[in-house]
């Protein structure tokens, strides 16, 4: 795909939660649609596809002129024991025709590698990756395609599209998670729904109020707008972006018809301004929050965050002239901006209120000038009118506006075409070659695949008494006729020779009696051969006991911090318990590594030092880390931890010499794939994933105990973001002063959620907020069973917290006591 021609178009790829969203997706003019299966999807609250369903889909999306493509999400974590299962569900998107598969876990793309080599690989958004480094990264681990974060700038999607042979993929339309995709834990860790296994509970949608502002509601701190870019595509096409993807699975066939018409028309350039403002307006009556362009025009922008309102608002189609009492209840009086009609959907703001209040339209009237009354069915726009309220509706305030959250005649003018199952499915080229004599009639066929690799062979006959043909020319065009009936088959027909030397006649309902016990033996003969090759691939990635560790290295203890200060009431003896100080870099201290460093050094020693590489680094932020890497190289440092994909090319690009590379946390290590592809491609060792129960953890320590570091006391982020939530809760930046465009805040604040009832501590730094639970997590209850597993090196957090030295001491000594502190997972 040449992206520097001017005529270059991106790919427009949208969502398919269902098979009827994937055909309007179609319909409307998708060039390519994603979708997931019934297991191992993000979305797995959405409908998704059956693997019937996905044969005939991807058989109908390849039937049309041009070829549409089909990619199939396999993007969610998996744990060791589902690696069989997983590897079956890839063999039957495989068998079905997809062209790709989207994933995040690290073991899934090695396990594609392994078994089906010629499929594409497309990186999830869940990988979060932000950076060239990253791009970088996962082409080397064979992705083809890489959905980049949705928090990157158009500069920063340019930048990342000169990186060859790979492909970007970009959203462009839809829901916002508040934290980097696949980085959040909140639900995961404080409701036990993992967003990563496509469980997520949604709290960020929930109100949180600081916790010294007691009597106040609160605001929808972390509750994002919808990302809407319709005026950024041309931007996006200059840059080199090569898919430009609608976020949707969990909406409605009609939702994604809307969306993907717009996206169609802006693409292919054939509708006025009128047009596009009037399907944006389309879109907006079947679902929308409202609006942001989040950072795609720079990494600075207010307008991200509905502090006040959460779920669907509808297109604004007015607002409130007055409420007026009637012989038939109350009256909404308004003037909307399009035409609306009886069962419209009607939303209205109201003060106080975490959602809008709606109703249908159930009674329409015209306002004359005289301020008669005239009942219609619809109302053109620009045109005064009353609507009924239900009884017991709020109080509307005049001003609020008003907006059109269903409408009839959007539903009307987006129809799509369902194809029949029965024609459309997954196909196989059959050549045939019959043979007549005398006493038989017999049929051999040979199978091929869309690729054109021959599947099998079989034969069938029918005996009989056969005499000369009267008309010996139409034997063919007879036979023919009898073998291309084979709609209710997976078999088109190829080639067919007729071997009749004779002249024989064969009756038509021989023939056909004929055809029906060949495709019946070859479609036998594909089922236990797509059944015996889905059975070797869960058979090859089913777990099996893993054999006993025999640990080889003594038990080590490793401090992580991000402030040397943190160590300052370390005692002498608390140091010596220290195998191992994790200094990780962050936006200050990356300007200050050498000082810091050298602090550490002078208490440790730097053999006992590591540098751990911040988990996000945006473009702008590479030239502090790359100075910071230097500087620690330049003292003597050897041993580091990577944090994310693009970490180890940063690394990469000065490094020199053997160095020792630690896996953190964020590079999900949940399986014994996902490890063994670190492992091998020479990390020293891997993190437990925060995510990680113990009976997850013991067989991945019994089989790698010695390659594993396990966090004991650790306080990973729940959400980290670009939004700031402190401008959200005070209603704009504190910040005095900016610093490269960053702001110079910085504030820890104690919130609560309303409905979780959840207390947790939101750390906003330099325009990146991070939210921590309320103490560091635990697993401290199980550091025996941990050991007698074979887990050999342990882990204390003590970073993103203001940590008061002394209680970090305090925090230090009980846990090498393995005295519970920190709340237990």
């Amino acid at each position: 795909m040449d992206k520097t021609t001017s005529n270059f178009t991106p790919e427009l790829l949208a969502p398919a939660g269902g098979p009827e969203a994937g055909y309007a997706a179609l319909h409307y003019g998708a060039d390519a649609v994603y979708l997931g299966m019934k297991q191992f999807s993000a979305r797995s609250e959405a409908e998704n596809f059956s693997v019937g369903e996905l044969e005939t889909f991807v058989a109908f999306a390849h039937s049309l002129t041009p070829p549409r493509r089909v990619y199939v999400t396999l993007n969610t974590l998996i744990r060791n024991d589902e690696l069989g299962e997983a590897a079956g569900v890839l063999l039957d998107c495989v068998a079905a025709g997809s062209d790709a598969v989207i994933v995040q876990d690290l073991g899934v793309a090695r396990m594609v590698r392994a078994l089906v080599p010629g499929l594409s690989l497309h990186a999830s958004t869940q990988m979060a990756i932000h950076s060239r480094d990253g791009v970088i990264g996962v082409r080397q681990a064979g992705f083809s395609r890489v959905n980049m974060a949705r928090e990157l700038t158009v500069d920063e999607l340019r930048d990342c599209a000169t990186v060859p042979g790979i492909e970007l993929e970009v959203f462009i339309h839809g829901a916002l998670c508040y934290s980097y995709s696949g980085l959040c834990l909140y639900s995961s860790l404080l409701r036990g729904r993992s967003g990563n296994r496509g469980t997520c509970a949604y709290p960020c949608r929930d109100r949180f109020r600081s916790m010294d502002q007691a009597a106040a509601d609160g605001v929808f701190a972390f509750s994002m707008k919808d990302l809407a870019l319709p005026g950024q595509i041309g931007a996006l096409r200059a840059a080199g972006v090569a898919s430009l993807k609608i976020e949707g699975r969990k909406k409605s066939p009609l939702y994604v018809a809307t969306v993907t018409a717009l996206y169609r028309r802006i693409l292919d350039g054939d509708a006025t301004e009128g047009e596009l403002a009037e399907l944006a307006e389309d879109v907006k009556t079947v679902f929308s929050r409202p609006w942001t362009t989040l950072f795609s025009k720079g990494r600075r922008n207010a307008d991200t965050i509905d502090t006040q309102t959460v779920g669907h608002r509808g297109a604004r189609v007015g607002e409130v002239i007055a409420v007026r009492g009637c012989r038939d209840g109350s009256r909404l009086r308004f003037t909307p901006l399009r035409t609306i009609e009886r069962h419209d959907g009607i939303q209205v703001d109201v003060q106080g209120q975490d959602k809008p209040f709606g109703f249908s339209v159930q009674s329409l009237y015209r306002i004359a000038k005289d301020g008669s009354a005239t009942s219609v069915f619809e109302a053109a726009g620009g045109t005064l009118v009353d609507v009924t309220l239900p009884l017991g509706a709020p109080l509307l305030s005049p001003g609020a506006p008003v907006y059109c959250a269903s409408s009839q005649k959007t539903k009307r003018d987006y129809p799509f075409n369902r194809p029949n199952p029965n024609v459309h499915g997954l196909r196989f080229r059959l050549d045939v070659t019959l043979h007549m004599t005398a006493q038989q009639i017999a049929a051999e066929g040979e199978v091929f695949d869309g690729c054109g690799e021959k599947r099998g062979d079989g034969r069938a006959g029918v005996d009989g008494v056969f005499a000369t043909a009267k008309e010996p020319a139409r034997c063919e065009s007879v036979a023919r006729e009898a073998f291309t009936k084979l709609g209710d088959t997976p078999f088109v027909l190829g080639l067919l020779r007729v071997d009749n030397p004779d002249a024989l006649f064969a009756p038509v309902s021989l023939l056909n009696k004929l055809r029906r016990e060949l495709t019946t033996t070859l479609a036998d003969m594909l089922s236990e051969q797509s059944q015996a090759y889905r059975n070797h691939g869960v058979a090859l990635y089913t777990v099996k006991k893993p054999k006993a560790n025999r640990p080889v290295t003594p038990e080590t203890w490793s401090v992580a911090l991000d402030r040397v200060e943190t160590l300052d009431a370390f005692t002498d003896s608390d140091l010596t318990a220290v195998d191992e100080v994790i200094f990780r870099l962050r936006s200050e201290s990356c300007r200050e590594a050498a000082v810091r460093i050298q602090r550490l050094s002078a208490r440790f020693g730097l053999q006992k030092i590591r540098i751990g590489l911040p988990l996000i680094v945006r473009g702008s932020d590479r030239e502090d880390t790359v100075r910071a890497v230097n500087a620690a190289i330049q003292l003597g440092i050897t041993r580091w931890e990577v944090n994310g994909t693009g970490g180890r090319q940063l690394l990469a690009s000065v490094l020199t010499g053997h160095h020792d590379i630690m896996a953190g946390w964020p590079l999900y290590a949940r399986n014994r794939e996902a490890i063994t592809g670190l492992l091998d491609g020479g990390y020293s060792r891997v993190t437990v994933s925060p995510e990680d129960g113990l009976k997850d953890i013991l067989p991945l320590v019994a089989a790698f105990g010695d390659r594993m570091t396990v966090p004991v006391f650790f306080d990973p982020p729940l959400m980290i973001a670009e939004s700031c939530a402190v401008a959200a809760f005070d209603g704009g930046c504190q910040g005095q002063g900016h610093e490269q465009g960053r702001c110079s805040h910085r504030e820890d604040r104690v919130l609560r959620s309303a409905s979780g009832n959840e207390q947790v501590v939101l750390c906003q730094e330099q325009c990146r907020s991070i939210v921590l639970n309320r103490a560091p997590f635990s697993r401290l209850a199980h550091v025996q069973t941990l050991r007698a597993a074979g887990a050999r090196h342990f882990l204390g957090e003590f970073v993103y917290r203001q940590w008061n030295g002394t209680d970090a001491a305090q925090a230090w000594q009980k846990l090498r006591k393995d005295v519970i502190v920190g709340e237990g997972l």
